[in-house]
């Protein structure tokens, strides 16, 4: 999933021929585009705020994450602080949400005729990328929360003093399959790493979200240059540094 190489071009796949955009993508669409995706960062920023550990670290096999991200609270405060955690993820899966909805709105007019990138196409739900099956499952649990409150996220607690509790995220499957109505279009092919829900966030954003980022701007013609020119960015992401 590599920028630069067509035949692993994760967006290019997506709309299912070897075709490029019709025009160079206008300065307002590339501010709209690009100002989507710093906001999924700013908010994968926000939510690494509340864990005890990086939401992502490179195992040495290079592609797994060596992670523990767990987070820690007051005994009298478990209660307020596992909400403020889950507005973060919430939060952080409405961004990607609004991403993916850019790209539909946005992009449509550069993907010549015959061709389309569509909801279903960016959640996995057809023949997909790893990007898709992923995000599929986050766009899943925006569904969840937006009818149940994130039922399907359970607090754990890890290890336990009388001043903190230390607590990691776990998703129950059965919850969510009862609640949603067993939308497996959601679930796809990660039961094996999706049960640390702030592990697998971690895992995404750093890895097939960034990636995706790449190919779509490699697919559009788009420089760094470009976008520092359409949008002001924070100072950590001028130069194309990541967070």
């Amino acid at each position: 999933m590599s920028a630069g190489n067509d035949s692993e071009n994760t967006f290019k796949a997506l709309i299912g021929e070897d075709v490029g955009p019709t025009q160079q993508i206008e300065p307002a669409d590339l501010e709209s585009l690009s100002t989507t995706k710093v906001i999924v960062d700013q908010n994968y920023i926000d939510l690494r705020s509340f864990v005890d550990d990086e939401l992502y670290r490179q195992a040495p096999d290079g592609h797994s994450n060596a992670a523990e991200p767990t987070y820690t609270c007051d005994p009298s405060e478990a209660e307020l602080f596992l909400l403020n955690v889950k507005a973060a993820i919430h939060n952080f899966i409405s961004a990607l949400y609004s991403f993916h909805e850019c790209i539909e709105n946005r992009l449509d007019q550069y993907i010549p005729n015959g061709h389309q990138v569509t909801e279903d196409d960016l959640i996995g739900n057809g023949p997909a990328s790893e990007y898709a099956y992923r995000a599929g499952f986050l766009i899943g649990l925006r569904t969840d929360a937006q009818h149940y409150g994130f039922s399907c996220l359970q607090a754990e607690p890890d290890t336990e003093t009388a001043d903190q509790i230390t607590y990691r995220i776990t998703f129950d499957e059965s919850t969510f399959r009862q609640q949603i109505g067993g939308h497996d279009r959601f679930l796809h092919r990660n039961a094996n790493y999706r049960q640390d829900i702030l592990r697998f966030i971690g895992s995404f954003h750093q890895t097939a979200f960034n990636a995706f980022w790449e190919d779509t701007k490699d697919w559009l013609n788009v420089t760094q240059d470009d976008i520092e020119a359409a949008i002001s960015l924070p100072d950590w992401q001028r130069g194309g540094s990541r967070p």
